[in-house]
């Protein structure tokens, strides 16, 4: 026993050391960047009365509900105007095309590291100035970037590997860490998740799914059918707190893998198509996708072999009467 304990910490590290393939880094940068050019996209009609000095949320407002260290646009914008002599809207517009760049050179892969930086700082500014407009996608897009800065993600599929910067590596044992890095921080959020939750009533008697469709903010469809209906709001409650609980567990054990992922992948889409919370959603499947993709991949395997197979004798079948013919 004693023996078993101290080869506990070489374990734990030949686990997340482990090397695993470097294709699931590309994914990550790939979906990273089109998340965070996508949101900004759906704001850019208004971008000015969002994040623009005189908006919704004045800079003087948010720079002083935030600690002074921390970028805001109202800083870059400052130097901008005076050295390009632009008002402080037409710079605030000039770092919004500087973002959708960054996020083009992020997707592509260019200058990866330093491009992932800039966009971590530059992201972090839109958090600390669009106060109004916060909410969970903005969190783990900023998390994301945060772990983007470490990862590798200029060794696979990447312009920085045509133009010799780094070189394509097929496997490497930063992807591995990339990967557990993310495994454990979605374990952790929805253990935790379901923690908080269950510490109170609401999810057990239904009364958080009803608030949650009734109120305006994300009242897509009228769910007030829901009132002669309670079992409905607390099977539902009481499913979302088992799910989030057991993912962190079901996660790890293969016959129960696929299942956890589909069930978590329909949650999410549930939520963007009733609650209108699609990037939440988005953003949500995709680090799951990246944390276990390559995992449900292996388990789907088998199955996947077998509907290639079947494909292929159905497309023989048709083919050999063909040939009879002519």
């Amino acid at each position: 026993m004693l023996n078993k304990f101290k080869k506990l910490p070489q374990v734990l590290w030949d686990f997340i050391e482990a090397e695993q393939p470097s294709w699931p880094l590309a994914f990550f940068r790939i979906g990273l960047g089109s998340i965070c050019m996508g949101k900004m996209i759906a704001l850019h009609s208004s971008f000015t009365e969002l994040y623009g000095q005189y908006g919704f949320i004045q800079w003087t407002i948010s720079k002083f509900s935030n600690y002074s260290f921390l970028p805001h646009l109202g800083d870059l914008s400052v130097l901008l105007t005076n050295n390009l002599g632009t008002s402080s809207d037409n710079s605030t517009l000039l770092l919004l095309y500087l973002y959708f760049i960054l996020c083009t050179m992020l997707i592509a892969g260019l200058f990866t590291r330093f491009t992932t930086i800039a966009l971590f700082f530059l992201h972090l500014a839109f958090i600390n100035t669009g106060s109004a407009v916060i909410y969970g996608v903005d969190v783990f897009t900023q998390m994301s970037l945060f772990y983007g800065i470490f990862f590798p993600l200029g060794s696979a599929y990447a312009l920085d590997n045509k133009i010799g910067i780094t070189p394509f590596r097929k496997r490497s044992a930063g992807a591995g860490m990339a990967l557990r890095c993310i495994q454990i921080q979605m374990c952790l959020v929805y253990f935790s998740t379901a923690i908080e939750k269950s510490m109170g009533i609401q999810w057990w008697n239904g009364e958080a799914i009803w608030r949650t469709f009734m109120m305006p903010i994300f009242k897509t469809y009228d769910f007030s059918w829901l009132a002669n209906h309670s079992w409905i709001a607390i099977v539902t409650g009481i499913f979302v707190l088992i799910l989030e609980a057991g993912y962190s567990i079901a996660m790890w054990i293969p016959k129960l893998r696929v299942v956890c992922f589909f069930l978590i992948t329909l949650l999410h889409l549930q939520i963007s198509v009733l609650m209108g919370m699609w990037f939440f959603g988005f953003v949500m499947i995709f680090l799951s996708s990246f944390a276990f993709g390559l995992y449900i991949l292996k388990d789907l395997s088998p199955i996947l072999y077998i509907i290639s197979r079947r494909i292929k004798s159905t497309r023989a079948a048709r083919t050999v009467p063909r040939i009879a013919e002519s």
